[in-house]
């Protein structure tokens, strides 16, 4: 349920199911790739290899699903989403570069930079 899954869905799964990576065109393409996991307690988030943003940078950005209360996503919302959304940071900071690694916890997410800031 809250789209915690990211496969579009709220419903419970009895067997595994995949993200759906397809949900957004122009972000995801055949070139992406998940390089890293961060699950919280109604949200999880990826680190991506190979996405587009409006930036023009395609090096470890982060897209995050399900519960978005308190802001938890990162995409200046505290909507659900069901799949995968960017986090806003992908193409608002200036100087952003992509990200290094990336945590979840029940409430929160956090990211370290490849500038080294979090």
């Amino acid at each position: 349920d809250l789209g915690r899954l990211g496969n579009g869905f709220a419903a419970n799964q009895l067997l595994p199911v995949a993200a759906d990576m397809t949900s957004d065109t122009t972000l995801f393409s055949p070139d992406s790739r998940a390089v890293g996991l961060a699950v919280g307690a109604a949200h999880a988030c990826a680190l991506m290899s190979g996405l587009g943003s409006p930036a023009g940078n395609a090096n470890n950005l982060s897209v995050c699903w399900g519960q978005g209360a308190d802001g938890r996503l990162g995409n200046s919302a505290t909507n659900d989403y069901m799949t995968p959304t960017p986090v806003s940071a992908n193409a608002v900071i200036a100087s952003y570069k992509g990200f290094l690694s990336i945590d979840a916890g029940d409430a929160h997410t956090c990211a370290l930079s490849l500038q080294g800031s979090t």
